[in-house]
């Protein structure tokens, strides 16, 4: 009699596209704290977050009517992830049955609640700083009266 082994599933590859500035941070975030491998994991906390957070159909889509995303990026979804992407797509059906492309949506806004929750690594920080950021409110009173 030969028995069957239930198979274990696996994760599953998607992608996002995303902005560059977006897509810069996100990579950031995940390789400090999991090292280079460690998107999907991120990916499931941030998607955790995002689904507990009291108004999150809100920040689902929002403000994505006019911006163009010009990078894909690869994101191994582990088998929680796809459950709370489920979940999140029956949830966001109940309120508007004719959106489309919700998965991605779903990611993409987990992925900025995340991003805006957390601070913003060391790293981050050094590449965002400017030289006009470094200049003094008194340097900028003389320069404009000069």
């Amino acid at each position: 009699m030969a028995t069957t082994v239930k198979k274990l599933p696996h994760t599953k590859a998607t992608s996002v596209r995303m902005t560059a500035a977006m897509a810069e941070k996100y990579v950031s975030a995940y390789t400090s704290i999991y090292g280079p491998r460690g998107g999907g994991r991120w990916v499931e906390e941030a998607l955790a977050q995002l689904l507990k957070h009291p108004s999150f159909l809100t920040k689902i889509g929002a403000g994505e009517a006019n911006i163009e995303f010009e990078i894909s990026r690869h994101i191994g979804l582990t088998p929680l992830s796809q459950s709370q992407i489920e979940e999140a797509v029956r949830q966001v059906r109940r309120v508007d049955p004719l959106l489309s492309g919700l998965p991605s949506m779903i990611i993409r806004a987990a992925i900025k609640h995340r991003l805006d929750s957390e601070p913003v690594p060391a790293r981050m920080v050094e590449q965002v700083a400017t030289p006009q950021a470094e200049i003094s409110p008194g340097s900028l009173r003389r320069r404009k009266q000069a």
